[in-house]
């Protein structure tokens, strides 16, 4: 745990100075070292941990209560629980350079599970119109064309290449057209670097790495356990394409 002195900044990320802003919750807060060298904004960051550990009770509760629950009701309460995922992560917005038009990690592979995919394809039929779904289906028709091994069940498992250069099936304009709905590691996911190292990372050639986050690591194995146990016909994480390939 750390102290925050009156005058400094408010680790929410107001810009304000902490005694005109958070100082009568009278939160605890911890600060993390970022690794030396590495090219971040920042080099520790400041967490309210008393919100942290408020949301990941929440999260928490989510799984104890629906881990055995009809599939139906898990997917009805399901965006309560990535409610207080994006709770979690907002924790670090503060101290990351992750932005709207920023795409870069929505090259990178993406692992999801059967219930993600059930979830965003309920999302698309309620939210999409005709037309949308339309193109959407042309696009899948087009990658299979140039990139087929991205709807392989196996893809996830190569070590290709090119796995962080074919964009996101759900990428329109550098944008997530299902942004809403998106499965739970692109809400955990994180970069302390630049987003020009991310650039770097994702399609030069030199070997640079960014300062990656992810904001489920004292969940995962109950977010996992959760997907898994709700799966219907496929168990696992497969490469979001996959889900896709029929649509």
């Amino acid at each position: 745990m750390c102290v925050i002195f009156p005058f400094e900044k408010c680790p929410c990320g107001s810009g304000k100075r902490y005694i005109g802003c958070c100082f009568k919750q009278n939160h605890i807060y911890q600060k993390i070292s970022l690794p030396q060298g590495a090219k971040t904004k920042y080099k520790k960051i400041v967490i309210d941990k008393t919100l942290y550990i408020e949301y990941l009770e929440k999260i928490n509760g989510f799984f104890d209560f629906h881990i055995q629950r009809n599939y139906q009701i898990c997917m009805k309460d399901y965006p309560n629980l990535l409610y207080y995922i994006d709770k979690l992560s907002e924790l670090y917005i503060p101290y990351i350079d992750c932005h709207k038009g920023c795409d870069y990690c929505c090259h990178m592979a993406v692992a999801v599970s059967e219930f993600e995919a059930d979830f965003i394809k309920q999302y698309i039929n309620s939210n999409w119109t005709t037309e949308q779904k339309e193109n959407f289906s042309s696009k899948i028709q087009d990658l299979k064309k140039t990139h087929e091994e991205i709807f392989e069940s196996d893809y996830i498992l190569t070590d290709s290449k090119n796995q962080n250069r074919v964009p996101c099936i759900f990428l329109e304009k550098k944008c997530c057209s299902i942004y809403s709905a998106r499965p739970a590691i692109c809400r955990t996911y994180l970069s302390f670097s630049p987003s020009e190292i991310c650039k770097e990372v994702q399609f030069g050639s030199n070997g640079m790495r960014n300062v990656e986050g992810d904001t489920a690591n004292d969940f995962r194995d109950k977010l996992y356990d959760f997907y898994f146990s709700h799966s219907k016909y496929t168990y696992g994480h497969y490469h979001l394409a996959f889900w896709f390939r029929n649509f």
